[in-house]
């Protein structure tokens, strides 16, 4: 059985891990819309989404009326 400070530190982990598999499939959405509704390519898309995450996070929440979290980073 684990301690309680050994629990914490899993959930902490857990948490962290949760959240950064969130950001990359925020990201991959973001890349996925760039592509297919604003014509860009695979590496102009990925490229726009680590530089301008703000601005292509708006476009694709008021397009898609769909939100998405803010970056940690």
């Amino acid at each position: 059985m684990l301690s309680a400070e050994e629990n914490l530190d899993y959930w902490n982990g857990s948490k962290m891990k949760y959240k950064q598999e969130y950001e990359q499939y925020a990201d991959y959405a973001l890349e996925r819309y760039l592509i297919e509704k604003e014509g860009y390519d695979e590496y102009d898309a990925k490229v726009k989404v680590m530089q301008d995450y703000d601005e292509v996070k708006k476009w694709f929440e008021e397009s898609e009326k769909v939100s998405l979290p803010a970056r940690s980073y």
